[in-house]
């Protein structure tokens, strides 16, 4: 959500991205699945948002969507590259986080 190329929600993007890796490796899916879905929705989120809202206002733009997707999969790389792994007693919670946080990103940008 913004003009610049990266911007205060890259970081945002890159914690989403670090956490997908382990987060659907609980669900022992190979890794190019993992890789498909995790950064294949996140790529499908990117495309449905709003750039503008309806008085033509820029609230995104098509370079700061490519840096969102550039952070999202620098972080889903760190995570496969250093096999980043949740604890089971923070599954529940992290699951639960990633899942309330995408939601957010999409009803925010709708």
């Amino acid at each position: 959500m913004g003009i610049q190329l990266v911007d205060s929600y890259s970081m945002g993007h890159f914690m989403i991205g670090l956490l997908s890796f382990p987060l659907l490796s609980k669900f022992k899916l190979p890794i190019y699945t993992n890789f498909l879905l995790s950064n294949g929705l996140h790529l499908y989120i990117e495309f449905i948002e709003n750039n503008t809202t309806l008085d033509g206002k820029i609230l995104e733009t098509n370079k700061n969507h490519i840096g969102d997707i550039i952070c999202f999969l620098i972080g889903w790389g760190i995570g496969y590259f250093y096999n980043i792994s949740i604890p089971d007693y923070l599954f529940l919670f992290v699951f639960f986080f990633v899942v309330f946080v995408t939601y957010k990103e999409i009803t925010q940008e709708l």
